[in-house]
C-alpha cells in the first residue's frame, strides 16, 4: 500500500510520498517529494521509479513461452539468436530474423522476438481442409421473406445424408473417397436468391491427386451446362415452395440455372495456410500471439496494441494512457504508461521525467488518436507520449519544473516587479506573527477572484 515517509534534517523536513512500492518487471510508481525548510518555505518535485530489465540484457528482449535465446557477445554487442522448442516452429521460417543485436541501449531490428506455434495440436499428419463451394443462382422477382430463405436451408440440408453417400460413391474408385455436405446459407440478391453449399473432401489416403479427381467429379456434376450430369443434386437445383411453412402466405418455388464451383484447401479463421514442400499436402497454422491473421498472413501487432492469444484475426488495443515499444507485442504488461501531463522521456512512456523550466507537455495521445497520430506520421517509434517538451512561446516562461500547459508560461515582470501568486501570498500570511484580525484582513483581501497581483515589494 503506498505510504508517505518523512525524513528530517537539520534544517528542514523532506517527506515522499509514497515512501515505499512493490513493482513488477515493467511496472513504475511516481514519487512526489515535498521539503520544508525552517523558515516555512515549501517546493515539492516528483519524479518516477521503473522497474526494468537492464538494457541490453537478454531479458531486455522479449520473447514468449516456447523460444529459446542464445545470448553472447558479437563486435562488442550483446547479440542473441532464436530457434523454437522442440514441437514448435515458427510460421514463416524463411522470412524472419533469428538474430538481434542490441546498440545503445535499443534492440534491433526489434525489442520483441516472434513467437512459435505448436505443432502437434494442430496438424499430426493432417493436413488443411479441401473444400468445395458451390454457388448456385436461382432467379426470382422480389425479394424473398427471410423466413423463406431459413426454409430453403432446411430444405436442403434434409438431402444431406442422401447427397454425401451418392458424391462418395461418384468420387471413389478402388480407395474410398468421403464427401460431406456442411452447409448451406440462402441469401437475397438484386433479381435472385443465391445458396453457398459447402462440401468437404476426405479421401482414405492422403494425397492430392485424389482431392483434385473428387474436385473435378464434383464440379462437373455441379456444371448446369452439362445435361444429365446434374441428375445426383436434383434436390439442391429445385426447391419446392409449398413444402415450406411461412406467416408471410407461402414462399416461391426456386430454380437455379446458373452455377459456379470454387474448390481448394482452406483453413478456419485465425489459421494460416502453407505448404513446407510439394511433397507434403498444405497445413493450416495458427497465427502466434504478437499477431493476427490478415488475408493469409501473420501480420505483427501495431504499436499501441498487442495479442496474447494464438489464432486470432485482430489486435487487442493497449489500456488509455498506455502504449508499447515495438510491435508484435504478445502481453498486455507490454503496454506501458505514456508520459504526458508535465512529463517526458526518450521513448514517450515510463519512465518520464519532468519537463524543464521554461517548457511544458499536455495530455498524451491516448487509443484511436494515438493509432491516427501513428498512421499519419509514420513513426514507428511514436508511442502517444512526449518524447520532448514543447517551448514555451517567445517571451515567456515557467517558473517551475513540470508544466503542463502552454497557460502556465507567463510573461517576464518589468524592471523593480516580481510576480506572487495568491496562494503564495496567503501561505506567507500563515506563517507569519500577525495578530489574527489582521491574518483574517488580509486573507480577505487576496481571496477576491483575481487570478496573480503583482506587487513592488511584499515583506513579512
Amino acid at each position: 500500500m503506498p505510504s508517505e515517509g518523512k525524513g528530517k534534517g537539520r534544517d528542514g523536513q523532506v517527506t515522499f510520498t509514497p515512501s515505499e512500492a512493490v513493482l513488477r518487471v515493467g511496472g513504475f510508481v511516481e514519487v512526489e517529494v515535498m521539503a520544508q525548510d525552517e523558515h516555512a518555505n515549501r517546493n515539492k518535485c516528483k519524479f518516477q521509479i521503473a522497474y526494468m530489465a537492464d538494457d541490453c540484457s537478454p531479458s531486455s528482449l522479449s520473447s514468449p513461452p516456447h523460444l529459446i535465446k542464445t545470448c553472447g557477445m558479437k563486435d562488442g554487442h550483446v547479440a542473441c539468436s532464436i530457434a523454437c522448442e522442440t514441437g514448435y516452429r515458427f510460421i514463416d521460417e524463411d522470412k524472419i530474423t533469428k538474430t538481434y543485436m542490441c546498440k545503445d541501449k535499443m534492440w534491433f531490428p526489434s525489442g520483441v522476438t516472434p513467437a512459435c506455434v505448436p505443432l502437434g495440436e494442430y496438424f499430426a499428419d493432417e493436413p488443411a481442409r479441401y473444400e468445395v463451394t458451390v454457388e448456385l443462382t436461382y432467379p426470382i422477382e422480389t425479394p424473398v421473406p427471410e423466413q423463406c430463405l431459413k426454409g430453403y436451408t432446411e430444405s436442403v440440408s434434409k438431402n444431406f445424408d442422401a447427397l454425401d453417400e451418392v458424391l462418395s460413391s461418384r468420387c471413389s474408385g478402388p480407395l474410398p473417397v468421403y464427401v460431406r455436405a456442411l452447409d448451406a446459407v440462402f441469401h437475397n440478391t438484386r433479381g435472385a436468391v443465391v445458396s453457398n453449399i459447402t462440401i468437404q473432401i476426405l479421401p482414405s489416403v492422403l494425397q492430392d491427386v485424389f482431392y483434385d479427381l473428387c474436385g473435378l467429379t464434383l464440379r462437373t456434376i455441379f456444371d448446369l451446362r452439362i445435361p444429365g450430369t446434374t441428375e445426383p443434386v436434383r434436390p439442391l437445383l429445385a426447391i419446392a415452395g409449398d413444402s415450406i411453412v411461412s406467416h408471410s402466405g407461402g414462399c416461391p418455388s426456386l430454380t437455379a440455372t446458373k452455377s459456379n464451383v470454387v474448390q481448394g484447401f482452406g483453413c478456419s479463421n485465425g489459421e494460416v495456410l502453407r505448404q513446407s514442400s510439394k511433397e507434403k499436402l498444405p497445413e493450416c497454422l495458427p497465427c502466434p500471439v504478437g499477431s493476427a491473421n490478415v488475408n493469409n498472413t501473420c501480420i505483427l501487432c501495431p504499436p499501441g496494441s498487442y495479442q496474447d492469444e494464438e489464432g486470432k484475426t485482430a489486435c487487442k488495443a493497449c489500456p488509455d494512457g498506455t502504449f508499447t515499444l515495438y510491435e508484435g507485442a504478445h502481453r498486455a504488461g507490454s503496454c506501458l504508461a505514456v508520459c504526458g501531463n508535465g512529463m517526458y522521456s526518450e521513448s514517450g512512456l515510463v519512465p518520464c521525467q519532468l519537463c524543464p523550466r521554461h517548457t511544458y507537455s499536455g495530455a498524451p495521445s491516448l487509443g484511436k488518436q494515438a493509432f491516427l497520430l501513428l498512421l499519419l506520421l509514420e513513426d514507428l517509434y511514436f508511442s502517444g507520449g512526449f518524447r520532448k517538451c514543447t517551448s514555451c512561446p517567445e517571451g515567456t516562461f515557467t517558473a517551475k519544473l513540470g508544466s503542463s500547459t502552454a497557460s502556465q508560461c507567463k510573461m517576464a515582470c518589468q524592471p523593480g516587479m516580481f510576480r506572487c501568486e495568491i496562494s503564495e501570498i496567503l501561505r506567507r500570511i500563515e506563517n507569519t506573527d500577525l495578530p489574527s484580525m489582521l491574518s483574517r484582513f488580509f486573507r480577505k483581501i487576496f481571496e477576491r477572484p483575481l487570478p496573480i497581483l503583482i506587487f513592488k515589494e511584499l515583506k513579512f
